[in-house]
């Protein structure tokens, strides 16, 4: 089931579709955990730059990139 892995997904399934087939829910589920986790990665990212780009020129530490994730 790497084909629902999002690192694996867009290489995999082209693949598969190539040798077999795929069956619809299969290719459903795996564009939608491909899109939900590059959204939730934008989310991610986006919320960290907004906090750390004051920031110039200090590391941030890894606790104060989870206090900051947390805090909302």
């Amino acid at each position: 089931m790497l084909s629902l892995v999002p690192f694996t997904s867009p290489v995999l399934v082209i693949l598969r579709l190539g040798i077999t087939g795929v069956l619809t829910w299969q290719l459903v589920a795996s564009m939608a955990i491909l899109i939900a986790s590059v959204l939730g990665g934008l989310w991610i990212v986006a919320k960290l730059l907004r906090i750390y780009l004051l920031m110039y020129g200090k590391r941030p530490r890894l606790r104060e990139i989870v206090r900051a994730l947390r805090a909302g």
